[in-house]
């Protein structure tokens, strides 16, 4: 159990730093974000819910707001 704590912890920290390194340059996040990985991102959620007539996250905060109701 402890194992896994720490893997977890380590992967969060890797996570974060990513993330503030990534984040300093918005050069960088406009070439590899912006125009790299984003377009299949976006596409790939497109095809999944693009279909449906309203938001996922809609349905989630519905939900967020059902479940805070009825605890």
């Amino acid at each position: 159990m402890y194992k896994k704590k720490l893997i977890f912890a380590g992967a969060l920290f890797l996570i974060v730093v990513f993330i503030r390194l990534f984040s300093a340059d918005s050069i960088v996040t406009e070439r590899f974000y912006s125009t790299g990985v984003y377009p299949y991102i976006g596409r790939f959620f497109r095809y999944l819910t693009g279909w449906l007539p309203f938001s996922i996250g809609d349905i989630l905060y519905g939900l967020v707001a059902v479940w805070l109701l009825w605890k």
